[in-house]
């Protein structure tokens, strides 16, 4: 599906991603371990889903996909917050995934708003990458230099994208911007998509 996904479609789920960590931001909650599995991508509420749904639901109107642009006919949801919690109770614990989590969870167990955004920043790159390891590979040195390849890779396709990534996945979390700010930064770059 990524690499059949339109550029507008890639920045609807980046968008609708940032959107997420700003809500957890201000229910001040941590996830603790985004990543894709722990994304769903949901098709609009109300829309049949297959052929085959259509006898079970007779009395729901059908609506004309053909008339919507494509990322308005999915949407994004964040799931599984077994790891999360309030920001005091989550320090001193290396929590998440091999991948995901940023370099600060990693060394002192420094988990915070910023280190949801790293994670957030990874599941991004893969959004435009495609996946990039093999899940249980936990060689942190080897995930680190695919993600620069990776970065490299986007630099040349779409350096917009690629220089917003640069700061979301900085090894100095005061460096990456806020979820406020990246949301704000993926809508400015969708909006330039439109004219």
């Amino acid at each position: 599906m990524l690499y059949t996904m339109s550029r507008e479609m890639k920045i609807s789920i980046a968008t609708q991603i940032a959107r997420s960590l700003r809500e957890c931001r201000d229910a001040k909650v941590l996830h603790n371990d985004i990543k894709p599995e722990n994304i769903l991508l949901l098709s609009k509420r109300g829309e049949v889903a297959s052929k085959s749904n259509k006898a079970s639901t007779p009395t729901k109107k059908k609506r004309k996909r053909r008339n919507e642009p494509e990322p308005a006919r999915c949407r994004i949801k964040l799931i599984d917050f077994g790891m999360g919690g309030v920001p005091k109770d989550c320090q001193g614990y290396s929590v998440g995934t091999a991948g995901y989590m940023a370099p600060e969870v990693i060394d002192h167990g420094q988990c915070s708003y910023k280190s949801d955004i790293f994670a957030a920043g990874m599941c991004i790159l893969e959004v435009w990458m495609g996946q990039l390891w093999v899940v249980g590979k936990d060689d942190e040195a080897e995930m680190k230099k695919s993600r620069i390849d990776c970065l490299k890779r986007l630099d040349k396709s779409d350096p917009v994208v690629a220089e917003l990534l640069r700061r979301t996945l900085n090894s100095d979390p005061g460096k990456r911007p806020s979820a406020k700010t990246l949301q704000s930064e993926l809508i400015k770059i969708r909006k330039n998509l439109a004219k």
